[in-house]
C-alpha cells in the first residue's frame, strides 16, 4: 500500500514535469519565430549594402538586443554568429575595391557574385554549383528562410532566392518548401520559366533543387542554406575567397548540417544546447 502510494506520488512529479516540458516547447517557438523575424530584418539591411554601398548603413537591428532578449524574469542568450554578421555588416567599407564596383547586370551590385561565393564557401552547397551556374547565379539579389510552425506534429520552411532580370528565367524569385509532418517529409518548389535557354541532360547543378521530388542530397542543401548560410553568409563568402588566394582556412567540419537533430525536432531551438 505504502509503494503505491509512493508510485502514485512520482507519477504526479514526473506529470508535471512533462508539463514544464511543454510550457519550455511553446516557449521556445514563439522565440525562434523572433529570431527569424530578426534575421530578416538583417538580411534587409544586407541587401541595402550590398546593392548601394554609397548609403549610409543604419542597423535595423540592435546589436544588444540580439545579444540578450528578456522574456519574463530571465533572460536567454543567443549565439554569437548572429551578433558577427551584424559586427561584420557594420565594419565594412566602402573604400574596400570589393565592394567598390557598380554593375546593373549584377543581382548584388555592390559585391557582385556575392551569394554564389557564399555557396562556393560551404562544403555542402558548392557540390551544387556546376560551371553553367556561374553566370545566372551572379543574378541572385537576396536568400530568405521563412520558418513556420515548429512543434512534435509538424515543422516546415521556405527557402526563397530572389533575382534579378536576366536572360536565362523570367522568375523574379525561385523557392522551395519542405515540410515536415511526423516521419514524413513533403517538398513543393517553383517552376523555372526558361527563356530560351535548356539545361543539358548531363546537368547536375544548382538548379536541380528546384524538381519536387525530394532526396537526402536536397534535405542536406536546404538545411545547409537554413542553418548555415542564410544566418551567415559573409563567413562563407570570406572563407571562398581565402581559398583563392591560397590561404589556409578554417575547418569544414562544421558546414555538414545534422539533420536528424534539427529537422521536425521537438524544440526548435536543441542546437543551442
Amino acid at each position: 500500500m505504502e509503494e503505491l502510494l509512493i508510485v502514485k506520488s512520482l507519477n504526479k512529479l514526473q506529470a508535471k514535469s512533462a508539463d514544464l516540458a511543454e510550457e519550455l516547447n511553446i516557449r521556445l517557438t514563439e522565440l525562434y519565430k523572433w529570431y527569424n523575424k530578426q534575421l530578416n530584418a538583417i538580411s534587409d539591411d544586407m541587401v541595402s549594402i550590398l546593392n548601394d554601398p554609397s548609403n549610409k548603413y543604419k542597423p535595423a537591428v540592435d546589436i544588444k538586443q540580439l545579444s540578450s532578449r528578456e522574456t519574463t524574469d530571465t533572460y536567454v542568450r543567443f549565439p554569437e554568429e548572429v551578433v558577427d554578421i551584424e559586427l561584420s555588416l557594420q565594419n565594412l567599407s566602402v573604400k574596400d575595391e570589393v565592394i567598390n564596383i557598380e554593375n546593373s547586370e549584377y543581382g548584388t551590385k555592390s559585391w557582385p557574385g556575392f551569394w554564389l561565393n557564399a555557396f562556393l564557401g560551404c562544403k555542402t552547397s558548392s557540390l551544387w554549383i556546376s560551371e553553367e551556374d556561374f553566370d545566372i547565379l551572379y543574378h541572385l539579389n537576396d536568400v530568405r528562410v521563412d520558418v513556420h510552425e515548429s512543434n512534435e506534429i509538424e515543422e516546415s520552411f521556405e527557402i526563397v532566392f530572389h533575382f534579378t532580370e536576366n536572360k536565362y528565367f523570367s522568375n523574379t524569385k525561385l523557392w522551395r518548401k519542405f515540410n515536415f509532418i511526423k516521419d514524413d517529409v513533403t517538398s513543393e518548389s517553383s517552376k523555372i520559366a526558361w527563356i530560351n535557354y535548356e539545361i543539358p541532360e548531363s546537368y547536375q547543378g544548382f538548379f536541380r533543387f528546384f524538381e519536387s521530388k525530394i532526396d537526402y542530397d536536397d534535405l542536406m542543401m536546404a538545411m545547409c542554406i537554413k542553418d548555415r548560410i542564410w544566418r551567415n553568409p559573409l563567413k562563407y563568402v570570406k572563407r571562398y575567397q581565402a581559398k583563392m588566394d591560397g590561404e589556409t582556412v578554417e575547418s569544414e567540419s562544421d558546414d555538414e548540417p545534422e539533420v536528424e537533430n534539427q529537422v521536425g525536432s521537438r524544440y526548435p531551438f536543441s542546437w543551442l544546447f
